[in-house]
């Protein structure tokens, strides 16, 4: 297996990511080690039951008082019953293995991009800006496949029930057909096209200090366990767009329509909502291509390796704003103080007669005359941590 690197305390080097590409692909392989992850996922949300439970059932154990309890409640009189139960275990299997194979398809193919820290905090800020009401198009993902690291973790909501919140160092995405989500059965040869996202993190107790990390470690010293060897990437799980669908749609599985999970799958699409909006703004980010270094070339070479190796590395330009009067024209609207304004997104027209929308984030800028006092000293730009 590749060595997977990630410096917890230094610049992550994008030169590194055809590698860290190569061990996610070790990871996702037939029978890796995120292939038993993946299974015990697909049952927990099959079973509506997001308890974290660490094993699969069987038709068998599911009513075994020595199975974890939290798993039950799919069976009986408000659950499946002892007929239906082996055919949706084998449903959860298929979900989880079709899941795998869009994995390793999608890692394969998709665009390398390291976005740097100072995009990100923009990335993150604008967030909370995006309209709900944005709906997915063909065309807005700047490339069909795309593996996004982040310089700085992107810190969101948890869909589980264990922690608030969950740490993101990487994103991928690429396309899915789903049966549409209207109560059609799923042996329909009808299929809506759209965006499957997947996210990643990395994970190193040993220097990490959130929820997760904490937890790990009372476990690993209640059970004498090294922690040394609990580093390592982990799947976060995957949710799906399909195209024409808003932001705030509901799940494709309808899994825990009004919880933290559609909380979380909204997050997930207005994190890649804003990046691909933001990557296309030439005159607000700058992309150029690198490849990785000589040595990790040679050692992606030992292994095997065919994917593309090229590296598309996003910086913020941070151009000059010159904010509009009132009257539209350029220019320093007549007020007495200056104050910041943080970024926020504008769904503007384009293409033949403005029939056509585009997102576009407006930096965020002072505004307000030159000399003038501030009105509030803060950032432009937070990141929620």
């Amino acid at each position: 297996m590749s060595r997977i690197y990630w410096p917890p305390h230094a610049t992550v080097d994008p030169r590194e990511l055809p590698e860290l590409r190569r061990g996610l692909l070790d990871l996702a392989a037939p029978a890796g080690a995120w292939e038993r992850s993946e299974q015990v996922r697909s049952f927990n949300e099959m079973a509506g039951n997001p308890m974290g439970v660490g094993q699969l059932p069987t038709p068998e154990s599911v009513n075994d008082p020595a199975f974890p309890s939290g798993t039950r409640i799919i069976s009986g009189p408000m659950g499946y019953s002892a007929e239906e139960l082996p055919d949706a275990i084998r449903s959860a299997q298929i979900h989880a293995d079709n899941s795998m194979l869009w994995y390793r398809t999608h890692l394969e193919e998709a665009q390398l991009i390291h976005v740097s820290a100072e995009l990100c905090e923009v990335i993150f800020a604008s967030i909370d800006s995006m309209p709900e009401s944005r709906v997915l198009e063909m065309d807005d993902p700047p490339v069909p496949q795309g593996l996004v690291v982040f310089q700085t973790p992107f810190i969101g909501i948890d869909a589980g029930n264990e922690f608030e919140q969950v740490r993101v160092d990487a994103m991928l995405w690429g396309p899915v057909r789903l049966p549409p989500w209207d109560g059609w059965p799923l042996s329909t040869l009808a299929v809506v096209p759209g965006y499957g996202m997947g996210a990643f993190r990395y994970f190193d107790p040993t220097t990490q200090d959130d929820l997760v990390s904490q937890f790990t470690r009372a476990e690993a010293l209640e059970r004498g366990i090294s922690l040394e060897n609990q580093r390592g990437w982990m799947s976060l799980g995957r949710s799906d767009w399909l195209l024409g669908q808003r932001i705030d749609a509901t799940t494709h599985c309808g899994i825990d329509p009004e919880g933290k999970a559609q909380q979380s799958m909204m997050e997930d699409r207005k994190l890649m909502a804003a990046l691909w909006a933001l990557v296309k703004q030439k005159r607000i980010v700058e992309r150029k291509i690198i490849l990785p270094s000589r040595e990790s070339a040679r050692r992606l070479d030992r292994q095997g390796d065919q994917t593309r190796r090229a590296v598309e590395v996003v910086h913020l330009r941070r151009p000059e704003y010159r904010p509009r009067n009132e009257d539209g024209t350029l220019g320093q609207r007549k007020v007495g103080v200056r104050y910041a304004v943080r970024p926020f997104w504008r769904n503007q027209a384009w293409g033949p007669g403005w029939t056509k929308h585009r997102l576009i984030l407006v930096p965020g800028h002072l505004r307000g005359p030159e000399g003038a006092p501030l009105q509030h000293v803060e950032r432009i730009w937070s990141v929620d941590q």
